[in-house]
């Protein structure tokens, strides 16, 4: 799962420069300047990325201003901007802490993050899709990824659980596990 975030600087550079986001995720490049992506220039000197970062995690990151003749000045926190900048993505989902920076060094160029992309809302055994809903059919590799077109016993519905489709036993087992009726071993 992904965290959609906007990163914003407000930055004035010469003619021609360009600011990237290099960084410790993929998406950033993996400290490869020359794979990092590069911000968007917008009205009153302000640069944006839209990136997709893992959820739940810290990135480490720098600016990178590129010159036209591809010269590169990396820029950190820090008062003398040579720290990584650290970056918590949020969890990806509803009630979660937002994306922040941590750290209490300052931030070069009034740097700012945003999550841009709500968490996709839960999916009910009502939504999902045809041939799963109709028989415990789950998508391969999900749960009890049943062939399509299999039916729980007696043709009951089935449900979607955190794994995937469940046949109403299983349901009302791990219910009862849940509700801590169930015991490991046998009882007496």
């Amino acid at each position: 799962m992904e965290a959609v975030v906007r990163l914003s600087a407000r930055a004035e550079v010469a003619y021609g420069e360009e600011l990237l986001v290099c960084g410790s995720a993929p998406a950033l490049g993996s400290w490869k300047a020359a794979d990092a992506p590069t911000m968007t220039w917008s009205e009153g000197g302000r640069w944006l990325l839209e990136v997709g970062l893992p959820c739940g995690v810290t990135v480490e990151l720098k600016v990178i201003v590129k010159s036209q003749g591809g010269a590169l000045r990396w820029i950190g926190s820090g008062p003398s901007q040579e720290s990584n900048i650290s970056l918590e993505t949020s969890l990806g989902r509803g009630g979660a802490r937002p994306s922040r920076f941590v750290g209490d060094m300052p931030l070069p160029f009034e740097f700012e993050v945003e999550d841009i992309e709500a968490p996709a809302p839960a999916t009910t055994a009502a939504e999902a899709p045809p041939q799963a809903a109709g028989g415990c059919g789950a998508p391969p590799g999900v749960g009890m990824a049943a062939p399509p077109g299999a039916m729980a016993p007696y043709g009951a519905p089935c449900s979607l659980g955190p794994m995937g489709y469940y046949p109403p036993q299983q349901e009302s087992a791990a219910a009862a596990m849940l509700a801590g009726g169930a015991r490991g071993g046998r009882r007496a």
